[in-house]
């Protein structure tokens, strides 16, 4: 099992989501308030990690190594790192189980791990956590998550060769439910994190995950046609991200929010193209709101910050 759930030691976030650029946050608890204390982001070359694989081991322990120096705010000297790794990376599923007992809960999810994921359970770095429990139906909601080991050891490998030492790993939809919706929200949401080469797309209900996926693009930069078609390609997902949850979460409330982060996200007509094709209001996500004050000068692609606020929260929050 990795160690996706745990909270209690100090660590800085560090998200790898993203092909083609490191982000890094570390927020501390003072007293009564959270300060973000440390700020940083560094472009790599794209063909570090590609397909949510680590493909150059030792340019992304490089890219690490500068990150931290480079960071604005407070030096970072913990050893500790919470990470979010790319959606595509890892496997999340929520099932609902007969209510046990934690002692047989365990052997309850690896025999249920066999039947959701791809892979044999031998395969896999694990973990899960109980999301709600309905006494009178006698069943539970249960967060599963597996990534599988030849992917999870190149990232775990690159990290700790870079002095490192990795404490919790959770995949990147969480993380941006994390930094962007509020813990009360009761409606469902789809979060849309839009960067240069890559889209993850995630819909989130009552603090449940309900479906996650991503996607890759050639770089905006190198691309023949133009923006629009970029920005219409990203509106079609959407929709189709609408519909998946439309058809298999029939009697839930339809999604009428839409929130976006990420490199790209401020740009005006992507949320028009979505808009166009969704028939919903796209609101720009703010990474920041659950962060009492900031030490940390902030720059105006705050949005791409997002991923990262939410992992380094994790050992902060209690979700």
């Amino acid at each position: 099992m990795f160690n996706i759930f745990s909270t209690e030691i100090d660590v800085f976030g560090l998200d790898l989501s993203s092909p083609g650029s490191l982000k890094l946050a570390k927020v501390t608890k003072q007293k009564k308030e959270k300060l973000l204390v440390s700020l940083g982001g560094k472009k790599m070359d794209k063909d570090v990690i590609i397909g949510g694989k680590v493909r150059n081991q030792e340019k992304l322990t490089q890219s690490i190594k500068e990150l931290i120096k480079e960071v604005m705010g407070e030096k970072v000297t913990t050893e500790y790192v919470a990470l979010s790794i790319p959606e595509r990376s890892c496997f999340l599923k929520t099932v609902r189980m007969p209510a046990m007992d934690r002692k047989d809960l365990f052997s309850a999810i690896l025999y249920e791990a066999e039947n959701q994921f791809p892979l044999p359970t031998s395969d896999l770095y694990m973990d899960f956590r109980v999301l709600s429990e309905e006494r009178k139906q006698k069943e539970m909601d249960v967060l599963m998550v597996a990534s599988p080991k030849n992917i999870l050891d190149l990232y775990v490998g690159a990290v700790e060769e870079s002095g490192l030492i990795p404490y919790m790993i959770e995949n990147s939809p969480l993380s941006l439910r994390r930094a962007l919706l509020d813990e009360e929200a009761k409606s469902p949401t789809l979060l849309l994190d839009v960067n240069d080469r890559e889209v993850t797309c995630g819909i989130f209900f009552q603090g449940c995950v309900r479906f996650t996926i991503s996607f890759e693009r050639d770089p905006l930069s190198d691309r023949k046609d133009s923006e629009e078609s970029y920005f219409k390609a990203v509106a079609m997902e959407a929709h189709k991200c609408l519909e998946y949850h439309k058809k298999n979460h029939q009697g839930e409330q339809e999604i009428r929010r839409i929130i976006i982060s990420g490199e790209i996200a401020e740009k005006k007509k992507i949320k028009e193209a979505i808009f166009s094709e969704t028939g919903i209001d796209v609101e720009s996500g703010k990474p920041f709101f659950k962060i009492d004050r900031e030490s940390v000068p902030m720059s105006g692609d705050a949005l791409s910050y997002a991923t990262a606020v939410g992992v380094a929260l994790k050992p902060l929050l209690k979700s």
